[in-house]
């Protein structure tokens, strides 16, 4: 029996050629591939699929420093806005906009619009602009990301091996062999499976991590709200050795997240694979709103919205970088600290019922001078715990404290806090 020429569906290994495995980044994602990284939702596992994008379609290193070759992104994403998350987030990565191609969606021939894109189904349109995305970009295609990949294979059961076994076998054959592309899909892990193999985690069917070649745990650190994990889970293609990265969750200034990269980390992803609550993303998300509220009408003490903030169920720590995301400054008046949104609210006006910023409040009455007032209200007797050392009367404070003393009203007198060093 002999075969023609354009039978495609089986070949006489003599005339395989070997060939080099390739990768998009060396050791981690293999090109002519699938690989996987899966973590609990609300971490940033998006936000590392656009900090990849932006390196492909600009050639940027990698973060060990490694060739990353130019070329263009096919980009699914079935959870956030390509307009006000998507495009956002890409300004800020730094990704050359004009080399990825957003797929939003298939056109649905009953009711018209748009209906969730199926990778299966709708195999011809994928291969379709991959065919095209050389001419449209001037690039050719290098990266596929499928995020999260449940969302684009139809109406299969997710659960069921022979289904899911059968959309990555055409996902494989007919666009990461076809076209030479890395193929990286984004999942989810189960809640309550933290006795479970890492591998075990992974939502769906176990076809999924059984037919990628590489598989990838993005967790959170439980010490520190911004830092992240991107630990190996399975890897057919190198030795098991291979390190992981630890990487950060930052804000950019256009206020959406943007990942900065760290060291390399022995971390294992059995240890870090968990649900701890309230993801960090939320928490900090939350942080920045109370704090909001508590300076939307002018400077209020900062031991009352730390105090709002901790009560939350929110750490000192996430409180510190919702602050600095917002750009609150602090200032200390009199023995308190208070933070302050430049051009948000009245400089001077003071909560009611706040005797922390009395001294505020009284400066704004004219019969005594302003140092003088101000010299009251630091001098004056007030109430003190036990333990706790009385305020010096105005005879005991040195030329500095009375230098700071008449700066600080000078400052007040143009509508400035006086910073200090908190």
């Amino acid at each position: 029996m002999e075969f023609e020429q354009d039978e495609q569906w089986v070949v006489q290994l003599s005339k395989v050629k070997s060939e080099k495995q390739q990768w998009l980044w060396e050791n981690y994602f293999p090109v002519g591939d699938i690989s996987i990284i899966a973590g609990i939702q609300g971490i940033g596992k998006s936000i590392t699929t656009v900090d990849f994008t932006a390196r492909v379609t600009t050639g940027r290193k990698w973060p060990d420093g490694t060739r990353c070759k130019e070329g263009s992104v096919v980009f699914m994403s079935a959870e956030d806005h390509i307009a006000n998350t998507i495009r956002p987030r890409m300004d800020a990565a730094g990704a050359a906009a004009n080399n990825v191609l957003a797929i939003l969606g298939a056109p649905d021939p009953k009711i018209g619009g748009l209906m969730q894109f199926d990778v299966f189904g709708n195999m011809d349109r994928l291969t379709y602009v991959l065919d095209n995305m050389k001419k449209i970009t001037g690039l050719p295609p290098r990266m596929v990301i499928i995020d999260p990949v449940s969302s684009y294979v139809g109406n299969i059961d997710a659960n069921r091996e022979t289904q899911v076994r059968k959309v990555l076998f055409y996902l494989r054959a007919n666009i990461a062999v076809k076209y030479n592309v890395a193929v990286i899909c984004v999942m989810h892990v189960k809640k309550g499976a933290e006795e479970a193999p890492a591998l075990e985690r992974i939502m769906g069917s176990v076809a999924f991590t059984g037919s990628a070649r590489c598989v990838w745990a993005f967790c959170q650190c439980p010490e520190d709200d911004d830092k992240r994990y991107l630990i190996p889970v399975k890897h057919n293609l190198i030795k098991r050795s291979t390190n992981g990265y630890e990487l950060f969750v930052k804000t950019a200034r256009n206020g959406h997240g943007v990942i900065t990269w760290g060291n390399p980390s022995d971390k294992v992803a059995e240890d870090l694979m968990i649900d701890r609550g309230m993801r960090p993303e939320a928490k900090k998300t939350k942080a920045m709103e109370i704090i909001r509220e508590h300076i939307e009408s002018g400077p209020q003490q900062a031991s009352i919205i730390m105090e709002a903030v901790v009560a939350a169920d929110i750490s000192v720590r996430t409180c510190n970088n919702a602050k600095i995301a917002l750009g609150v400054i602090s200032v200390k008046v009199g023995s308190n600290w208070m933070w302050y949104l430049p051009g948000v609210g009245k400089p001077f006006r003071a909560p009611s019922g706040s005797s922390a910023t009395d001294s505020v409040k009284k400066t704004a009455k004219p019969k005594l001078s302003e140092t003088e007032k101000l010299k009251n209200s630091i001098t004056r007797k007030t109430k003190h715990s036990i333990g706790k050392p009385k305020a010096k009367t105005e005879s005991q404070l040195t030329k500095e404290e009375l230098d700071r003393v008449t700066r600080c009203v000078r400052e007040f007198e143009r509508g400035n806090f006086a910073p200090e060093p908190e």
